[in-house]
């Protein structure tokens, strides 16, 4: 079912494409923010699909009801950089050819023609395309601000910013609870189950209570999507092989400094219109990380250079790794710190005094280590604390 809509979705975007100042079609492009990874891929597949199929019309002041098309915020051959998303979307017989990624010259082209936008796991519309045009979000990351057009309902941000802390642990808990909701059970499909149900399962890793991810609205939609997954199905496989494929240690291994960089990388930018900086999510020592470039600090600043930032903060997570005196399997979080030596200073210093970090090995020339004492902070926590070091 959800193969078949974004066929023919995809068709119709191709359709106006030839002729659009002929077509009487209006455009709504559902995306997904710049890190592309599942969470938001698959949040802005299955919302497209409920927003077709919905019973309830959350978007009474357009002036027709238009063709909801996900644009995925990646190139096609990097999809291949994400081995979970990859995987999942081969357990759910998704065609990844009725799929539109961002270099498609039918996303590329068209964009501007979009009647609206809405976006899913993020808030702010990186694009130079007119703002105005968001009219819905749907996001468990701190509220920027933006587009205050945008309001009640169609606001859908589950984020408490008094705490830091996302109210959801994926995004696609959101979607879950309007797709369940709002779309007849007619036209509840297994595919887009299992895509939820997975996605969930990884984003709050199986709801593990040392993760701190999960809450009670992830719970209650894992419950539900799971009855509605092939019975040969085990969530908890499901979730194994997912996240087996996310951290696996020989792929992340394989990658060059650059692409790692890049794989799970967002651009952000202090209060008030402060400075911009970038952060990057790894899954891999740090140390391990840098180990095979031949020149850290030039490719570095060559990837900073092309983000259009002059600090980079590297996040590394590595999940399992055992101690010398203790047999159990670990979380270990660990940030690299890259830019100016006064930014890094700063930024340095000033994440020490939230006493969420100690500090770890100092290099000169713009590089600094800290060990993360909290392995419960996500980006989702750390980049608000870097906005407010790098406010206005």
């Amino acid at each position: 079912m959800l193969n078949s809509y974004l066929r023919e979705t995809k068709g119709q975007l191709h359709r106006f494409s030839s002729s659009p100042h002929t077509s009487s079609h209006t455009f709504n492009f559902i995306s997904g923010n710049q890190a592309a990874d599942t969470d938001s891929i698959v949040s802005a597949l299955v919302l497209a699909f409920t927003m077709s199929k919905s019973k309830s019309q959350t978007h009474k002041s357009l002036k027709s009801i238009p063709i909801h098309i996900p644009i995925l915020s990646l190139h096609a051959t990097d999809l291949a950089l994400r081995p979970d998303t990859s995987h999942l979307l081969s357990l759910a017989k998704i065609d990844t050819s009725s799929l539109t990624f961002m270099d498609d010259p039918l996303a590329s082209n068209n964009f501007a023609f979009a009647t609206s936008i809405t976006l899913t796991d993020h808030n702010t519309l990186n694009s130079n395309i007119d703002a105005s045009k968001v009219v819905e979000i749907i996001d468990h990351h701190k509220d920027d601000g933006n587009h205050d057009n945008v309001k009640g309902k169609l606001r859908d941000i589950a984020f408490d910013a008094s705490n830091s802390k996302a109210l959801v642990g994926s995004c696609c808990t959101q979607v879950a609870e309007r797709y369940l909701d709002d779309v007849s059970p007619f036209d509840h499909d297994e595919s887009i189950a299992l895509l939820l149900l997975g996605t969930i399962l990884l984003d709050t890793m199986n709801m593990s209570p040392t993760a701190g991810k999960g809450t009670l609205r992830d719970q209650a939609a894992i419950t539900r999507l799971s009855k509605l997954i092939p019975k040969s199905v085990s969530p908890t496989e499901l979730y194994d092989e997912l996240n087996s494929a996310k951290f696996s240690r020989i792929f992340w291994e394989g990658l060059s400094l650059y692409d790692c960089l890049r794989l799970d990388y967002k651009t952000f930018e202090g209060e008030g219109g402060g400075k911009k900086f970038g952060l990057s999510s790894v899954l891999l020592p740090i140390d391990v990380m840098m180990r095979g470039a031949e020149e850290v600090k030039v490719d570095m600043e060559k990837f900073m250079n092309e983000k259009g930032v002059n600090f980079l903060g590297v996040m590394s997570m590595v999940v399992g790794e055992e101690t010398e005196t203790e047999t159990k399997t670990k979380t270990k979080r660990t940030m690299l710190l890259v830019g100016e030596d006064e930014d890094v200073t700063r930024c340095n210093n000033f994440l020490l005094e939230q006493g969420e970090f100690e500090q770890g090995e100092k290099i000169n020339n713009g590089f600094t280590f800290l060990h993360q004492r909290n392995v419960k902070m996500s980006r989702k926590q750390v980049a608000p604390l870097l906005m407010s070091c790098f406010k206005k």
